[in-house]
C-alpha cells in the first residue's frame, strides 16, 4: 500500500522560520546532530532543541528528515554544505 504524503502546512507569513532557524535547518539537512550544529553555531544544545520544536511547528513536521523535506520543498532552505559559504 503507498504511503501518501500528508499535504503542507499554509504558508502564513507569521510562521516564516528566522535566520537562526534556517542556519539550523541548512545544517540539519547536512546530517549534522544537534551538538554538531551547537558547536558551529555557538550554541547550547538546549537552545538547538529549542530552535528545532520551533522549526518542527511552523513547518507541521515530526521529524527532523521531515523538516528538512518540507523546507526543500517549499524553498525555505537548501542543504549545500558550508554555513560560512553562505554568508
Amino acid at each position: 500500500m503507498p504511503v501518501r504524503a500528508r499535504p503542507l502546512p499554509a504558508d502564513d507569513s507569521s510562521d516564516a522560520l528566522t535566520p537562526r532557524e534556517r542556519d539550523i535547518l541548512r545544517l540539519l539537512g547536512d546530517g549534522l546532530a544537534n551538538h554538531d550544529i551547537a558547536a558551529t553555531l555557538g550554541l547550547s544544545d538546549h537552545t538547538v532543541k529549542f530552535h528545532l520544536r520551533s522549526i518542527f511547528s511552523k513547518l507541521g513536521a515530526h521529524s527532523r528528515t521531515e523538516a528538512v523535506s518540507v523546507a526543500v520543498r517549499r524553498g525555505c532552505c537548501c542543504c549545500s554544505g558550508d554555513l560560512a559559504k553562505t554568508r
